[in-house]
């Protein structure tokens, strides 16, 4: 009954490598095989209820401080690393590593600098865009044991254990005032929202405020039942909150000085924040955070806050949302109106995740393999759900007032998950030679939640649909088998094929990673460039200034980095006029006929945005529109660039995206940015390629003349000149190193040049190769 059905299925296209009837065979055997393993088993549709998993954990949360204008979110962990947040972007920072063991890491204000106080209460400053040491505070009187930033991130105050404060200047890294502030160490120190003010709070148990450009007290407050452990400034400026190691908070009049309200935490230990609206939030040893309103004392909620201790506590964002941190590792998002947890941050030993109640998920691309959903003996990666479930910024969003997302889900993802199917590769062509067309069978088996899409990933590449030539299907017992037959042409030396199979929700199952070696000696790759750059469109509104110098600088260091890598770079630029619909799709549709051996690099600039589904790229003949939809016609979609790279035959490619978003707010663009996250990740992984892409709001900020190019073609053109070279440090420079050298390098610059984020899309997906060889 099996081979009946498997020689009734329909044949697409024959079969030059193996016979007709070996490829049905080699099906045959494969799908015989699967049903034989599974058969008995009952897996008709089904949901199974999952368990989040972490691999390599980064360890307990040893600090966590929120930078005085509530943007940056500092943690430091048991690894000994630093991760900075930006919470308006929801993004993590490039990580660092303090020298010494730190204790307490606080972020400035403008996200360029990390105060980082070490076990022997030596304070250190950081440069986070660079990750590397500014230098030491010398001439701290005693061990520092707490810090605190004005918002303008100049000054610095600290405070120590011999009860002195001290106000640094940040870029001198000298002592601007030292005062004599305590009889007994000082563990708090808050600064008011216009920089004017700073308060101290010692173990003598009071409470002391300055002024910040003199020196000179401010007031002096005592009667305290405890140390003082927690201060911060209401809002408004009138009133200051001081919590002791007792579990009290006091709001304190600091015009009379009088203590008008307090509000005692019942026995829990001195973990505590409190909210510009009046919420304040206690945790203690038991894992618990009680929710109380201040100043009447009503209990909200008290919630189930972490395995282990409670250890740090705050409110971030527009949304005035509660973060918590404990010993488990996690960091959790709070409604702390209503005591609902939000999302919960993930943080691993070379990335971060994500995840909120639904399932939806944020995450570098190591993060989201390293945390994932554990069901019936299965470890399912973040990843395999991105169709469905990715939302970038996902944090952001969260602490937005404001909340929308790109993405809605079909479910969620707690309650229930539907097992992807299960994917092998089967290779069951003897011959092992380069160039020669080869049988590659994916075989997947339906584990509950249906089969979707197969596709066949030729070294990390996406085989285009021409490649499959026959596929079958069977049911046997409940159990539905899939084999599709693809053919490929290995390149020579060695050569990995994966499959991916899709179910329910796009759920994603994927197959290890087969590896052969293939004979023949192929002559070196070639190398095909598309750059687009433009500076004039048809509307006059519309006009760049960097765009085609840019373009250019790319083409010109990319031909000069191929000798020795490549036999020859055949350029297709298109500039200004040149730049028409019509003329870059041809150029991209003309990419089908390059070797499967050769390299592609696809440059863009210009303005590209984000229109209901698609990123879009406008062509030369674009014209101001009063709706985005409206760009939509005969602009370039990505979905049409995806579509022309799966078709071309070359297996390793990289993209570089450099586009504008002219009159975009700040807060649009922020939440443009992650929309254009989404579907260029999207269009990396379906494709296969690696992509770096930057998008900026504001044509004339970000292409500054100091660096003679825009922000972003800068950075690239320093890695492939030789900058981006890492790990290992050999003299050659490959697509991955310029993705991941931009993906550091451009937050940190923007940050010191532009005083405004950028925050690239870099996606280091598809096969690695050589742009510049020693």
């Amino acid at each position: 009954m099996l081979a009946a059905i498997l020689m009734a299925a329909h044949v697409c296209a024959p079969w030059p490598a193996l016979a007709q009837s070996d490829v049905t065979d080699a099906i045959t055997n494969s799908v015989t095989h699967s049903v034989t393993e599974s058969i008995g088993r009952n897996l008709e549709a089904n949901l199974v209820k999952p368990t989040l998993s972490v691999k390599q954990s980064a360890g307990a949360v040893r600090g966590q401080a929120i930078s005085t204008d509530g943007r940056y979110l500092g943690l430091l962990l048991a690894d000994g690393t630093v991760r900075v947040w930006d919470l308006e972007l929801g993004v993590q920072r490039p990580s660092l590593k303090p020298k010494g063991q730190a204790q307490i890491a606080v972020p400035s204000p403008d996200g360029r600098t990390v105060a980082a106080i070490s076990a022997d209460g030596v304070v250190t400053l950081y440069d986070l865009g660079t990750r590397r040491e500014l230098g030491s505070l010398s001439g701290q009187k005693g061990a520092a044991l707490a810090a605190a930033f004005t918002p303008d991130g100049k000054l610095l105050a600290t405070g120590a254990a011999d009860g002195s404060v001290t106000l640094w200047t940040v870029d001198k890294r000298t002592p601007k005032q030292t005062l004599q502030a305590h009889a007994g160490g000082v563990r708090a120190l808050a600064v008011n929202s216009d920089g004017t003010l700073v308060a101290s709070g010692g173990g003598d148990r009071a409470v002391k405020v300055w002024d910040a450009k003199t020196g000179k007290s401010a007031g002096e407050f005592g009667g305290f039942d405890g140390e003082i452990s927690y201060l911060q400034f209401a809002p408004d400026g009138k009133r200051l909150f001081a919590g002791t190691n007792a579990g009290t908070l006091s709001a304190v009049d600091l015009a009379t000085g009088k203590s008008d309200a307090k509000v005692n935490s019942a026995g829990k230990t001195a973990v505590m924040a409190v909210s510009g609206s009046g919420l304040a939030a206690f945790g203690g040893s038991d894992g618990q955070i009680a929710l109380i309103e201040f100043p009447s004392g009503r209990e909200i909620k008290t919630v189930p806050g972490h395995q282990g201790a409670v250890r740090f506590l705050g409110f971030g964002g527009k949304a005035q949302r509660l973060i918590s941190s404990g010993d488990d590792g996690a960091v959790r998002l709070w409604d702390a109106a209503s005591g609902e947890k939000l999302a919960e941050v993930i943080t691993t030993a070379s990335g971060w995740a994500v995840i909120d109640r639904q399932g939806r998920f944020d995450g570098s691309e190591q993060g989201m393999n390293d945390v994932g959903w554990h069901a019936r003996d299965q470890n399912i990666p973040l990843e395999s759900l991105s169709d469905q479930f990715f939302e970038p910024g996902l944090l952001a969003r969260y602490l937005d007032e404001k909340a929308s997302f790109a993405t809605k889900v079909p479910a969620n993802v707690t309650d229930g998950i539907a097992l992807p199917p299960k994917v092998e590769i089967d290779l069951p062509d003897a011959s092992r030679a380069a160039g020669k067309p080869f049988t590659v069978l994916v075989v997947v088996t339906d584990q509950g939640g249906g089969i979707d899409q197969v596709r066949l990933y030729h070294n990390g590449k996406s085989v285009q649909p021409g490649s499959l030539i026959q596929q079958r299907e069977v049911e046997a017992k409940g159990q539905r088998i899939r084999a599709v037959a693809f053919q490929v042409k290995p390149v020579p030396g060695i050569n990995t094929f994966r499959g991916v199979a899709t179910g329910l929700w796009g759920i994603e199952g994927e197959s290890g990673r087969a590896t052969e070696t293939f004979t023949g000696n192929g002559p070196l790759p070639k190398l095909h460039i598309v750059a687009v750059g433009i500076n004039k469109y048809s509307d006059p509104r519309l006009t760049l200034g960097y765009s085609v110098p840019d373009a250019k600088a790319i083409v010109d260091q990319l031909q000069r980095s191929a000798k020795g890598a490549f036999s020859d770079v055949d350029v297709h630029a298109l500039y200004d006029g040149d730049a028409t619909r019509a003329n870059i799709v041809a150029a991209l549709k003309g990419l089908s006929g390059v070797d499967e051996n050769d390299v592609v690099v696809v440059y863009l600039a210009g303005h590209g945005t984000v229109v209901r589904d698609d990123w879009i790229f406008l062509p030369h003949e674009a014209t101001v529109q009063k709706t985005f939809e409206d760009y939509r016609k005969g602009a370039i979609t990505a979905h049409e660039i995806q579509d022309a790279l799966v078709a071309a035959q070359a297996q390793r490619v990289l993209v570089m995206i450099d586009s504008c978003q002219s009159g975009a707010t700040v807060e649009t663009f922020e939440r443009q940015q992650n929309f254009e996250r989404r579907y260029i990740r999207n269009f990396s992984r379906v494709a296969g390629v690696t992509v770096i892409a930057a998008s900026r709001r504001d044509q004339a900020a970000i292409e500054l003349p100091s660096l003679g190019h825009g922000l972003f073609t800068y950075v690239v053109l320093k890695g492939l000149d030789g900058d981006a070279d890492d790990a290992p440090h050999d003299g050659n420079v490959t697509a991955h190193e310029i993705v991941q050298y931009a993906d550091v390098q451009i937050p940190g610059m923007s940050k010191r040049y532009l005083n405004e984020p950028q925050v690239p899309m870099a996606f280091a997906l598809g096969a690695d190769f050589s742009l510049r060889v020693k």
